[in-house]
C-alpha cells in the first residue's frame, strides 16, 4: 500500500494493477485519428471510430460497426457500409450504391452523393434512397409528399396503371390543366387502352384531353 502524504493530512493509494486486453486501432495516416476496437485511420486527417471501421480516404470519417470511408472527404456509418466515392455519404447497413468507386478522388457527376443503405447481409446489398451529383434521386419505395411536387422535366410512371401506383390525393397540374385525383385515374385509363398509329394516338389524346374519355 502506498502512502502520499498532502498537507497535514493522509491519504492512503493502493497499488492496483490493471489487466487491458490488447484492443488494436490503427491511426497511420497524417494527422489521422483511430478510436474504439479495431479502427484504423489510414487515410491523411482521417478518423475511425467504433468498432472495425476504416477510414482510408484522406479526410475520410468511418464510425459505427464495420463501416468503410474509402473516398477521400467521404462518411460512412451505421453497420457495413461503405463510401468509396469522392465526398460521398452512406448510412444505414449493407448499401449498394457507392460500394464501387465511380472516382474517389476526383469530383465526379456520376458519383453517389448520398445513400441510405437497408441490405440484409454482405450477400443481399440494396438501397432504400440514393441521390447522385448529377441531382438523380432514387427511393426504392412509396414517396409521400405532404405539400408541393414540382416536376419540371418529364414524369414517367413505370409500375402497373391499374394497381394505382400513381396516386393524386389533392390535384395535379399539367400546363393549365388542373387534375383531380380522379380526373388521373381517367387519364392514366385512357393511355392504357390507345392504339393505332403514333398519329392516331395523338389525336386521340388533343381531342380527349379535356373531357379523359375513353379513346
Amino acid at each position: 500500500m502506498n502512502i502520499l502524504k498532502i498537507g497535514i493530512g493522509v491519504i492512503l493509494v493502493e497499488s492496483v494493477t490493471a489487466q487491458w486486453s490488447a484492443i488494436e486501432t490503427t491511426a497511420s495516416g497524417n494527422t489521422a485519428t483511430a478510436m474504439g476496437s479495431s479502427t484504423t485511420a489510414s487515410g491523411d486527417y482521417s478518423t475511425a471510430m467504433g468498432s472495425s471501421t476504416t477510414a482510408s480516404g484522406n479526410t475520410a470519417t468511418a464510425m459505427g460497426s464495420s463501416t468503410t470511408a474509402s473516398g477521400d472527404f467521404s462518411t460512412a456509418m451505421g453497420y457495413s457500409t461503405i463510401a468509396s466515392d469522392y465526398a460521398s455519404v452512406s448510412i444505414g447497413q449493407y448499401n449498394l450504391a457507392g460500394k464501387t468507386a465511380t472516382s474517389t478522388t476526383v469530383f465526379s457527376l456520376d458519383n453517389t452523393a448520398f445513400v441510405i443503405g437497408n441490405g440484409v447481409d454482405s450477400n443481399t446489398l440494396s438501397d432504400a434512397f440514393k441521390v447522385m451529383f448529377n441531382g438523380d434521386a432514387t427511393v426504392s419505395n412509396d414517396l409521400t409528399v405532404s405539400g408541393d411536387a414540382t416536376v419540371s422535366t418529364d414524369l414517367e410512371v413505370t409500375g402497373s396503371t391499374s394497381t394505382g401506383d400513381l396516386q393524386v390525393q389533392n390535384t395535379l397540374t399539367i400546363g393549365n390543366q388542373v387534375l383531380t385525383g380522379a380526373h388521373v385515374a381517367q387519364l392514366l385509363n385512357l393511355l392504357t387502352q390507345l392504339a393505332g398509329t403514333d398519329d392516331d394516338q395523338k389525336a386521340c389524346l388533343k381531342t380527349k384531353w379535356n373531357t379523359l374519355s375513353t379513346c
